[in-house]
């Protein structure tokens, strides 16, 4: 695949990742909110925490999600399989954000079970 192709893709290209690495430190939240490491996405520093890695997955990869994966509205692929390819993205990555949050919860059902069942499979 060269660069920029995005015919197939299943995932992020390496640019939308490094983009969203570099977006996620510009994510403004609340005080009281873990912030995540400013050396996130660099190998070479380290394990990040759980509270770290909590906070990413319930809060900051859910509101940089919509600009790495949309962005400028004005850019937005016409063509329907592109448009595809990104609700395909989305929709990945909302299953992601449900099975942290079902995995990281105290206490968990059947219901929750059949959930992360569902949302892993999806």
């Amino acid at each position: 695949m060269e660069d920029g192709d995005t015919s197939g893709q299943t995932g992020l290209s390496w640019e939308q990742g490094c983009n969203m690495v570099v977006a996620l430190s510009n994510v403004i939240v609340p005080l009281g909110f873990t912030r995540i490491p400013k050396w996130l996405g660099q190998a070479k520093e380290g394990k990040i925490k759980a509270s770290e890695w909590k906070s990413l997955f319930s809060i900051y990869l859910p509101l940089e999600a919509v600009n790495t994966f949309i962005g400028d509205i004005e850019k937005y692929p016409k063509n329907p399989s592109e448009v595809a390819q990104v609700c395909l993205l989305v929709d990945n990555f909302c299953a992601l954000v449900v099975c942290t949050h079902i995995l990281e919860a105290r206490l968990i059902s059947n219901f929750n079970c059949l959930q992360l069942s569902e949302e892993y499979h999806n």
